[in-house]
């Protein structure tokens, strides 16, 4: 059982190490666009004991990431569409607050997308795509670095 302080402490770490994305992923699958939505959270730190307390409130697997000579080892955790839909409803985030509500947006979209291409639309762009380039776009302008 999650406490409002652990959840709380997730969500600040969230808003300074982590990294809520939505990538154009190129396919070669059967489609007209080429490419597919992906929705992302991903946490990263290299305190593996902060990285397991993360992963057991928000679920997922903690995995090593390769890192250059020298360095600490980087331990980071990854959800994906179906976990984001359970998560990111009840976070409150700070400074991520913006791309968390765009992100759950997407993510509506994204199956929107996925029920009219099952009933016929088979590569086909989708009815969402022109909000979805929307919402990309103003992902990438508010995680861009510096």
């Amino acid at each position: 059982m999650t406490t409002a302080r652990l959840l709380g402490w997730v969500e600040g770490i969230i808003d300074g190490e982590g990294c809520l994305g939505f990538y154009k992923m190129v396919t070669t699958k059967n489609t007209i666009r080429g490419f597919v939505w992906v929705p992302k959270l991903v946490v990263a730190n290299t305190d593996k004991q902060i990285m397991d307390t993360v992963a057991s409130v928000l679920g997922g697997i903690v995995r090593e990431r390769k890192v250059y000579e020298n360095r600490k080892p980087l331990f980071e955790i990854t959800l994906s569409s179906n976990r984001l839909r359970e998560v990111l409803p009840i976070l409150k985030l700070v400074g991520k607050e913006r791309q968390r509500k765009l992100l759950l947006e997407a993510l509506d979209l994204v199956s929107e997308n996925f029920a009219s291409r099952r009933t016929g639309r088979r590569g086909s762009a989708g009815p969402n795509d022109t909000r979805l380039e929307e919402i990309w776009t103003e992902m990438r302008t508010l995680n861009r670095r510096g």
